[in-house]
């Protein structure tokens, strides 16, 4: 395999860019440049799966501890968490819904802790220089959540 073979980060982003404004076009949903600015990144970032689960604690530990444990600090390690739950359940509810139907977790409980730790995270944005720039994105991430994830 050579390296003709991998696909650049930029093209991932091009590619995620159409895929997201499609979406958001078919299911006739506004969002801001920025929100849609911070799907593609997710979306191209997530195309490697050390970044879906960033320590092995992250693989084994029920989302739910993950987001009281989260919401219980309001320290930068917690509000990068909160943003990794967010931006986690956001990812496995718009690819994997299918299997989610199957299983044993109901897709309403990840499109809850996902729209609540965004909600969580626009309210830290007024404390936390690091979110500011993020603040309407979250907001817009929240309140739109289960739109976003089909």
């Amino acid at each position: 395999m050579g390296h003709r073979n991998l696909i650049s980060q930029k093209r991932l982003e091009e590619f995620f860019f159409h895929r997201v404004r499609s979406a958001c076009n078919h299911l006739s949903l506004k969002t801001t440049p920025h929100t849609e600015f911070y799907l593609v990144r997710l979306l191209s970032d997530y195309h490697q799966s050390d970044k879906l689960y960033p320590t092995e604690d992250s693989k084994v530990t029920p989302l739910a501890i993950r987001y009281l444990e989260s919401v219980q600090s309001d320290s930068e390690e917690g509000i990068l968490s909160l943003r990794q739950l967010g931006d986690f359940t956001l990812y496995i509810t718009g690819f994997f819904q299918d299997s989610l139907h199957r299983s044993n977790v109901d897709l309403a409980y990840y499109l809850s802790l996902g729209g609540n730790a965004y909600h969580r995270l626009h309210t830290l944005a007024d404390k936390a220089q690091m979110l500011e720039v993020f603040q309407e994105t979250f907001f817009e991430l929240a309140s739109r959540f289960p739109s976003l994830e089909g």
